[in-house]
């Protein structure tokens, strides 16, 4: 059987995939959720200012910005595919911990971070996780930790996903900025 370019070209994304997520899953293993927290953040803002400057946003430009304007930025400019709700969530859990030193993340934080989700987001995480945690879970730090960093994973994962259409996505706003345009000068 011969595999085509384009088929090859797959196969190599999907390897590159599951080396990113591995290493996203190694990176953020921790018994304390504050750590898992935080580099789970590191990594999402990283993705962003990714995103941004692949783009057209230049690099120092972003320097001295925050998580919050990145994200509103990088929505604005049609980026984010229906996760600004989520990451947004996960940048005001990320604030509870840097500024209340009593800051808990329990299960009901969690479950309100899961309800920022788009429906068949949520759907999916919750109908895949047992198959993740037979494959994934070493039981070598707490299940709610390895939950938390599996659905951290996923949103990030996303995130590196909307990076990967983030060039078309500028393309197409910038082809609906200008038949909004041409159609004001055509009346």
């Amino acid at each position: 059987m011969k595999i085509n370019l384009d088929e090859k070209v797959k196969i190599e994304k999907a390897k590159e995939s599951k080396q990113l997520n591995k290493k996203f899953m190694q990176d953020t293993k921790s018994d304390d959720i504050l750590v898992i927290f935080l580099k789970a953040h590191l990594y999402m803002e990283r993705e962003l200012i990714k995103t941004l400057t692949e783009t057209i946003i230049d690099e120092n430009i972003l320097k001295s910005t925050t998580f919050r304007q990145k994200l509103d930025l990088a929505n604005s400019m049609g980026l984010l595919d229906g996760y600004y709700g989520v990451l947004g969530k996960i940048n005001s859990i990320r604030n509870n911990f840097a500024h209340n030193i009593d800051y808990q993340f329990d299960e009901k934080v969690y479950d309100d971070l899961l309800s920022t989700l788009t429906k068949i987001d949520k759907d999916d995480f919750l109908s895949e996780y047992e198959m993740w945690k037979n494959m994934l879970y070493t039981k070598d730090i707490p299940e709610f930790n390895f939950k938390l960093q599996l659905l951290l994973s996923n949103i990030w994962f996303a995130l590196v996903s909307c990076r990967a259409t983030a060039k078309e996505a500028i393309e197409l706003r910038l082809k609906e900025k200008e038949l909004e345009t041409i159609s004001k000068y055509q009346k």
